[in-house]
């Protein structure tokens, strides 16, 4: 079934509230990710003298440092050296990952993500061709874009040429995990690891975007979209009155397109344990 929309399950606090005036995505670093092994890739350890002996053959280096005997307590030691993983972690901070889903009835989510219901849920225009997407506008130079970014006083922002965010799902089988290994032949195999999680997470039914940019190591990454791309927004069925007002006063105030976005509450049905989405009436 084709997918029309992705969500983004939010509290609303200043950063939410920033975003929707500023109209941007945030793209999340693997630090600040709630699952600690997302995006960590495994690492692979040398079984045979003669797997040892060939890294010595391509990294004369390491063949200068250990013998075949301490390259294998060294191995040993790597897989609980925090120190060792650590190093995997900061070139992870590079990554950069958005992450969205096509469903807004989930009550984990709405849970864990909405401040319990208290939240909302922004639905966001989804697009497809070989993958699917949520556009950023007409595709222009990207020179044209810098200086359309500039004008808004955006001073630092991430070139995206393309215009268009690319959403690929995520796969909740780790054993799919790519294992770094030194003699692998392909490194690039490991970046496959960004769409695979642990299986307990399954219930997200992600799909998410990435970015590589080591030029935000550490560092916030936003993604700025026109008026169009949101739809919807859902409040949960805590959302207080004060907050509603706030998030609707201020999608009237920034967006062009707001008699076009829809108002909704998630209302539990409590008879058939699902959670409804009821029209909210706005005065446009």
């Amino acid at each position: 079934m084709r997918i029309n929309t992705f969500y983004k399950y939010k509290a609303i606090n200043k950063y939410t509230l920033d975003s929707l005036k500023n109209k941007y995505f945030y793209y999340s670093r693997q630090e600040q990710l709630d699952d600690p092994f997302d995006m960590y890739t495994p690492v692979d350890t040398l079984k045979t003298d003669e797997e040892i002996k060939e890294l010595f053959r391509r990294d004369p280096e390491t063949a200068a440092l250990h013998t075949i005997d301490s390259y294998k307590k060294r191995q040993k030691a790597s897989e609980t050296d925090e120190r060792y993983h650590s190093k995997f972690l900061e070139v992870n901070q590079m990554f950069h990952v958005l992450c969205l889903t096509p469903i807004y009835d989930n009550d984990a989510m709405w849970a864990l993500y909405a401040d319990n219901y208290k939240g909302i849920a922004i639905g966001y225009k989804a697009n497809v061709d070989n993958n699917y997407y949520i556009s950023l506008g007409t595709k222009r130079p990207i020179i044209n874009q810098r200086q359309f970014l500039l004008k808004q006083e955006k001073e630092r922002f991430y070139e995206n040429p393309d215009l268009r965010i690319v959403l690929n799902p995520v796969i909740y089988d780790i054993s799919k995990l790519k294992k770094f290994n030194p003699l692998m032949s392909d490194p690039n195999e490991m970046l496959e690891n960004i769409y695979i999680k642990k299986s307990l997470w399954s219930f997200e039914k992600e799909y998410r975007s990435v970015i590589i940019s080591p030029w935000h190591r550490y560092e916030d990454l936003k993604i700025y979209y026109p008026d169009n791309v949101i739809t919807e927004i859902i409040f949960g069925y805590k959302t207080s009155e004060e907050d509603i007002k706030i998030v609707i006063e201020l999608i009237r105030n920034n967006y062009e397109n707001f008699s076009k976005i829809k108002f909704y509450k998630a209302v539990p049905n409590r008879n058939k344990f699902f959670i409804e989405k009821k029209t909210l009436k706005i005065i446009k």
